[in-house]
């Protein structure tokens, strides 16, 4: 990572908008506390003319650092590094290897199954039908199918592997069609103090882990992203969530979620 330099330079071809651009992204998928401070520098540039670009000088050789974070290496490693199992001990995931195509995830019944394709899932069965509101790579998808294959959970992230991982809950009906339930929304009022001493606001993490007592309940994880942002990064605290009247059962700390749970959490819990 470069240093900060002080020597006077032209600012006239800074990017600003560029950069801005460059840094935004660079936030969205969090995946360095320094790219938050480098988005701030690139800001100032951006929006306060030649003194902001001469604030932003101090930082741009740390900037250039920053992007090349996001190289195409870096994301083959990432991409290398995902796979099974990653919130669910029996979660799997489409993605089979850079050099391979994306596997079909069968329900047990072996009647349905979740196909990915360009970005999107879709339910196979009797009818066919694309899921809507999950729109990212096979990478940072897990599935974990409910026992008697009536009902599927999807752990999915729409910034990267630290976050923001959401848990979608599908059931389905006689015909395969797949009815959305929004767990996140169950878990949020019980989270919002589990990320703090943020550099900025977080939203926790959330991800299914496992299938209680059939498919009458199921196990969810809230972690706050595992970046340095946050001063308790990478927190956990878990949740009995019934998935009949959509309530909390029960509440976790970190160390009852690993006790009682152990074998049904995937690498990333543990």
């Amino acid at each position: 990572m470069g240093h900060a330099v002080s020597s006077p330079i032209n600012t006239n071809w800074l990017p600003a908008v560029k950069l801005r651009k460059q840094m935004r992204s660079l936030l969205k998928s969090r995946e360095h506390e320094h790219s938050l401070r480098t988005f701030q520098f690139c800001r100032g540039a951006h929006i306060g003319g030649a003194n902001g670009a001469r604030q932003f000088i101090y930082g741009v050789i740390f900037a250039f650092g920053v992007a090349a974070f996001c190289s195409s290496s870096a994301i083959a490693k990432e991409q290398a590094n995902t796979n099974d199992a990653m919130w669910a001990a029996k979660g799997k995931s489409p993605w089979v290897s850079e050099t391979q195509p994306t596997k079909d995830i069968w329900a047990p019944n072996g009647k349905v199954t979740i196909r990915y394709n360009e970005q999107r899932l879709s339910v196979v069965g009797k009818t066919v039908t694309q899921l809507s509101e999950i729109d990212t790579p096979a990478t940072l998808i897990e599935i974990l199918w409910a026992p008697d294959s009536s009902a599927f959970v999807v752990n999915s992230s729409d910034g990267g592997l630290v976050g923001g991982w959401s848990v979608n809950y599908y059931s389905l009906d006689s015909e395969d069609r797949p009815t959305f339930h929004d767990i996140g929304a169950v878990i949020a009022p019980f989270v919002r103090d589990l990320p703090h001493d943020c550099e900025v606001d977080e939203d926790a993490n959330f991800g299914a882990a496992a299938w209680l007592k059939g498919k009458s309940e199921l196990l969810v994880v809230a972690q706050v992203p595992p970046h340095s942002i946050c001063k308790n990064m990478g927190a956990v605290r878990g949740f009995r969530v019934s998935t009949s009247s959509w309530k909390v059962i029960e509440q976790l700390t970190a160390n009852e979620l690993r006790k009682k749970w152990k074998t049904d959490l995937g690498g990333w819990i543990h």
